[in-house]
């Protein structure tokens, strides 16, 4: 072999060389920045899904203290209505009660 291409062989050896060096040196890169935007993609993920469970969860409360006030109101109506109830028997109780005293002095 001559020494030219001897030459042009060690040359294009070079070059795959840098060649192979550039494209490990692209790779890594391109492995980098995919983790790099893997990684965004990852926290904005984690970000939507904790404002829509924030937005979840003020929307269970609002919905929950709405239904708590029914309730209580529902409550209340019923107390009033017993208490009503029980005020309008009032009298015939304390008569109830004067007849059964009586009753029982009357038997001593």
């Amino acid at each position: 072999m001559s020494l030219d291409a001897i030459k042009q062989i060690t040359d294009a050896e070079e070059t795959a060389r840098q060649a192979k060096l550039a494209a490990e040196a692209s790779a890594r890169g391109l492995c980098a920045k995919a983790e790099q935007m893997g990684a965004h993609a990852v926290e904005e993920a984690r970000s939507k899904a904790e404002a829509t469970v924030r937005a979840w969860m003020t929307q269970a409360e609002t919905q929950a203290a709405a239904e708590a006030k029914q309730e209580i109101a529902a409550a209340a109506r019923t107390c009033d209505q017993l208490k009503t109830a029980a005020e309008a028997r009032l009298d015939d109780a304390a008569a109830w009660i004067v007849r059964r005293v009586v009753n029982m002095a009357c038997q001593s």
